[in-house]
């Protein structure tokens, strides 16, 4: 129990540096992790969840190396061990995207933030800070990401990129049963794997669920700027599968 204390407490110190939660929030979420993987132990270290530190001038890349995917695994198994996830690799999966998703910030607070970095023109500003947000969480698989092969080759219409996709793995054979046994309610919700309605959806036994968060695009063009009230919702990539 002592690795399931440890990786908990590891994961909330890193979601504090990512600024996803305050260091005021380290009793909540220790607690909601559990409830995550099922459990009701083993006890915080109360010196450490009672603990401050100056971390707000940290700049993200000054902060120590952190091994999210080894963390979430570690609380996957004890999830699956208490019952609370399939003993699957989409169920193991599921339980690190909803622990990742209680620990991200609300999409309110999200969508303040990334108005609050476009200012009046700076959409790179925005974007950059909501990937990271997204590659912190998980959500974005950088590792797996890192594993592809690819290579350029000239064309005559330029250089053509090409990618080998090594970072999902094959379907487990248990979740393909699982898909083909699951109930057919005849409404499909959400209707697509990037639909906005997927933001907080949990997910079905088949297909793993993430913490993606959206937000919301007003048009920067005269025609938004003269009072235009279409409004283009994106979501980030996605990912399903933790390599």
């Amino acid at each position: 129990m002592t690795d399931v204390r440890e990786a908990a407490q590891n994961l909330i110190e890193y979601a504090i540096h990512r600024s996803m939660i305050g260091q005021d929030d380290r009793i909540w979420a220790y607690n909601t992790i559990l409830e995550c993987i099922g459990a009701t132990g083993p006890a915080l270290d109360m010196a450490w969840a009672l603990k401050t530190e100056k971390i707000s001038l940290l700049h993200p890349d000054t902060l120590p190396d952190f091994d999210l995917e080894g963390t979430l695994a570690v609380l996957s198994e004890a999830a699956v061990a208490n019952g609370a996830a399939e003993d699957t690799a989409s169920g193991r999966d599921r339980i690190a995207m909803r622990i990742m998703g209680a620990l991200m910030p609300r999409p309110s607070v999200v969508n303040e933030e990334f108005n609050g970095r476009m200012g009046v023109n700076e959409p790179r500003a925005a974007t950059d800070w909501f990937y990271g947000l997204c590659c912190d969480a998980g959500y974005v698989r950088r590792a797996a990401i890192a594993r592809n092969i690819k290579w350029s080759t000239p064309t005559n219409w330029g250089d053509l990129e090409i990618t080998i996709n090594l970072s999902k793995p094959e379907k487990d054979p248990r979740d393909i049963a699982a898909a083909g046994a699951a109930k057919n309610t005849g409404e499909k919700y959400p209707a697509c794997q990037l639909c906005i309605e997927n933001e907080g959806y949990p997910g079905r036994s088949a297909a793993a669920d993430g913490p993606a968060r959206i937000c919301a695009l007003s048009p920067l063009s005269s025609t938004a700027s003269a009072g235009a009230s279409n409004t283009a919702r994106t979501r980030t990539l996605t990912s399903t599968a933790l390599p």
